[in-house]
């Protein structure tokens, strides 16, 4: 270790790493001489330096009898490091340094009582606020201001009458500060006292930004008349505030805009959505919405790649669409690429079969997102004009569109199935297999007849994928065909076709699928038989209940724990039996979903008849999952079991497991 000589050699050296390197070394010295060198270096023309000497100072354990010391940094006028230095340690010393600071406030020193101000408002502890409202009195302006700023950030409800008092001074930056103040603190403002200022021209922009935090319905008018204001920050002021009452009184704001509206304040309104400040256009778009305008519309599109306020802007363009749709068409024509794509989604939103022959040249376009919006659009419109595009749109590269096209025919097929059913038959024929797969999953959705007959077709299809469509729409419906078809589909060459259909007998959940599916539970596919398992398991019932119990039995763990999961939701005082047979499974992974079954159960009357065995276990892994178990039933009595197999473990994964768990052991007795 360096001696303090050193030590001190090195704080006062010209290289900042240097001194940097004495404070950490000085935190090993306890000497009378220690406090000097370590506010020494609060005053540091380094940022660095000081913040390390903060914390080196704070750190120490009787740092808070050193209280009116640091208070006394304060008045180191020539030494703005050493002051903020000293504002930060007292911050941190909270509330301990409230009553000292309460007291600063009588100093002669303007700048301690400023000072005083800020660090009694970070710490925000509610006894300083007399003191406070009294400080707003006081005959300095920045004293006073801080006064103002520091009771807002405390929130203190009960200096809303002395900040109104205050707000009588003819001083402007003070009156800006009392208002962002009244804003922060909201409870218990009158609005109605605030209201009287509307009309003072430079203070309209704080008090507007007061009202949009704090007003109620009462302030609407006065932010309305702001929107129009001939000073552009009163503009932007009045639109924050009247976005955030639109908010909270969406009614209120739209009712009292649409007595206002007027082309002086549509003009003022589309100026501010290109404002540069997010949160002047986000609100101004919110307005757009209250007041649906024709001539928004290119403004608001403009918006819409802006995430922030994408929402919005749609949300807006819907509420136009609603009264004006006849506008967003027309200027369909004249939106670029970029847009095209959003107003594809606001005609969808409104639903509306005017816009058919617009989504139409969408679909058709050479654009891949706008193909996808207006078939997406085109779902929601649920029209047949558009049955024929969406059926062309089956054949798509895109997957994307492929499968909006796919949903949207789906929807559209419960009201139209006859045409749609005639318009898809010819795809059943096709030799591309994913436009079969298609047509099979739109037929399930429509059902009828048609659908039986494509289905039927679908089971008997060359591709695996195409008949395991086929097999999820018959289990859409139960009926006696449709389960046989499914049954038989237990037979098919493709274990992932097998595999659907155990998984639709168990959607299905008619009793009589239950001596199909324990046929399957023989399954070569290991898949296969843990699907059957938790299809009977869906079923349930005393013979399902039987079969899932014999699936314990099965050589592969997949299947084996399949069935213990499966068990555990039908019967969990069996389960819990089956799960202590299951310890002796050969498979390690089947073991361990035991042990977790079972460490679940919050039982400990299991463990010693296991305990030798499981700390023994060949397999490294299940030695680890019983060393858990044992330490979250057992707790601090395990301690012994696992020492000793600590002594004899040669698997390093296992001995640090064993390791951490005895850590952690100790670290709960200490």
């Amino acid at each position: 270790m360096t001696d303090l000589q050193q030590v001190v050699s090195m704080l006062h050296s010209e290289s900042e790493e240097d001194r940097l390197l004495g404070l950490k070394e000085l935190a090993e010295f306890k000497t009378e001489a220690f406090l000097d060198h370590v506010y020494r270096a609060l005053g540091d023309a380094s940022w660095r330096i000081r913040k390390e000497a903060v914390d080196l100072f704070l750190s120490q354990p009787r740092a808070a009898e050193f209280l009116e010391e640091v208070i006394a940094l304060l008045y180191s006028e020539d030494n703005p490091g050493l002051r903020n230095a000293a504002v930060d340690i007292l911050i941190n010393f909270g509330s301990r340094a409230v009553s000292p600071l309460i007291a600063e406030l009588e100093s002669e020193d303007g700048g301690v009582r400023k000072f005083a101000l800020d660090i009694l408002g970070e710490i925000r502890d509610s006894s300083c606020v007399p003191a406070m409202i009294a400080a707003l009195g006081d005959p300095d302006d920045n004293v006073r201001a801080a006064a103002a700023e520091n009771l807002g950030k405390i929130g203190a409800p009960e200096a809303v009458p002395a900040l109104l008092e205050a707000l009588e001074r003819p001083d402007l930056w003070f009156r800006f500060t009392i208002l962002d103040a009244l804003g922060r603190i909201g409870d218990g403002v009158p609005v109605g006292a605030l209201l009287a200022f509307k009309d003072e021209k430079l203070l309209r922009k704080a008090l507007f930004a007061c009202l949009g935090r704090i007003g109620g319905a009462e302030a609407i008018l006065a932010l309305i008349q702001g929107l129009t204001d001939t000073m552009r920050n009163v503009r932007e002021a009045s639109t924050v505030g009247l976005g955030q009452l639109a908010e909270r009184h969406p009614e209120e704001v739209a009712e009292e805009l649409s007595h206002a509206v007027d082309d002086h304040l549509i003009a003022s309104l589309i100026d501010l959505l290109g404002c540069q400040n997010q949160a002047v256009r986000g609100a101004a778009v919110r307005l757009c919405d209250c007041v649906p305008d024709e001539r928004f519309i290119e403004p608001l599109l403009s918006l819409v790649e802006e995430e922030e306020i994408r929402e919005l802007a749609l949300a807006a363009l819907v509420s136009i669409g609603r009264s004006k749709l006849e506008a967003l068409l027309k200027f369909w024509p004249r939106a670029d690429e970029r847009m095209k794509p959003y107003l594809a989604c606001v005609f969808g939103e409104l639903g509306a079969e005017t816009s058919i022959e617009a989504l139409i040249e969408g679909v058709n376009s050479a654009d891949s997102l706008l193909r996808l919006v207006s078939v997406q659009a085109l779902g929601r419109l649920e029209s047949p004009t558009a049955m024929r595009q969406l059926v062309d749109c089956l054949r798509e590269e895109s997957e994307e569109i492929r499968e909006a096209a796919t949903k949207a025919l789906c929807r559209l097929g419960s009201r139209h199935r006859e045409k749609l059913g005639e318009d898809l038959a010819p795809l059943l024929e096709s030799g591309n297999a994913e436009l079969r797969r298609c047509a099979i999953r739109i037929f399930s959705s429509i059902g009828g007849e048609e659908a039986d007959e494509a289905l039927a077709m679908g089971l008997k299809d060359e591709s695996p994928l195409v008949r395991r469509t086929a097999i999820r729409g018959l289990a859409l419906e139960k009926g006696g065909e449709r389960l046989l078809a499914v049954m038989l589909a237990l037979t098919d060459e493709d274990a992932e076709v097998r595999r659907s259909a155990v998984e639709a007998l168990g959607v299905i959940g008619e009793i009589q699928v239950v001596p199909p599916l324990q046929l399957a539970l023989q399954d070569e596919d290991i898949w296969v038989r843990a699907a059957a398992i938790r299809a009977l398991g869906q079923i349930g019932g005393e013979e399902a209940e039987t079969l899932v119990q014999q699936g314990l039995q099965d050589p592969v763990g997949l299947v084996a724990i399949a069935a213990l999961e499966t068990l555990s939701l039908l019967d969990g005082q069996k389960a819990f039996s089956m799960g202590l047979k299951a310890l002796e499974h050969e498979d390690a992974d089947v073991v361990i979903a035991a042990l977790q079954m079972l460490s679940g159960s919050g039982r400990r009357e299991w463990i010693p008849a296991v305990r030798d065995r499981l700390l023994n276990h060949p397999q490294g892994k299940v030695r680890s999952a019983f060393a858990l178990s044992l330490v979250r039933l057992e707790g601090e009595g395990c301690g012994p079991y696992l020492e000793d197999r600590l002594l004899v473990e040669e698997d390093n994964l296992v001995r640090q497991q064993l390791q951490s768990l005895l850590d952690l052991l100790k670290d709960r007795q200490g």
